[in-house]
């Protein structure tokens, strides 16, 4: 079984840590009308408070959904085995989430992309996010064609050296 690790992977961090560090830009992002806004109806003499207490919520709500969305659908690890494949995406990660291992139905490359087909889904993992490409490259390919009847572990070697 091969592990590998994007640049996005959140390592041992909490997923409190993990969340609120994804949170800052998305509350910014969103926040930034509304101090605008806020300011303006000072300057103008007009109070803000009605429109901050409505639209400050909305925003944190959009924000929080941003964020999932996010580390939701960011890969921050890929496992290989005989004939399988699973990922997990930061999301998974930081609630260590077990390995959904899926059966590998193709592995193409192209432009600094690797479209991977697992089950029903490709995934398209960006040479830029991950370290070594080449090794993961032909671990994918050999998974591909590998097959085995021992069945795939449920844990990351990680998790499960921890739990030991």
């Amino acid at each position: 079984m091969s592990e590998f690790r994007s640049v996005h992977h959140p390592g041992d961090a909490s997923a409190v840590r993990v969340y609120a560090g994804a949170l800052v830009t998305p509350l910014g992002t969103c926040m930034l009308p509304f101090m605008i806004m806020a300011t303006v109806q000072v300057l103008q003499g007009i109070d803000p408070l009605p429109h901050v207490a409505i639209g400050a919520p909305i925003a944190f709500m959009i924000a929080i959904g941003w964020t999932r969305f996010r580390l939701s659908s960011r890969i921050a690890e890929l496992h290989t085995y005989p004939g399988m494949a699973a990922l997990r995406t930061i999301d998974d990660v930081a609630r260590d989430v077990s390995l959904n291992w899926q059966p590998v139905f193709d592995v193409r490359e192209a432009h600094g992309k690797i479209y991977l087909t697992l089950g029903h889904e490709t995934h398209t993992l960006l040479d830029q996010d991950w370290s070594d490409q080449e090794t993961m490259l032909e671990a994918l390919r050999s998974a591909r064609y590998d097959r085995t009847d021992q069945p795939p572990p449920s844990r990351s070697s990680h998790t499960s050296s921890l739990s030991q």
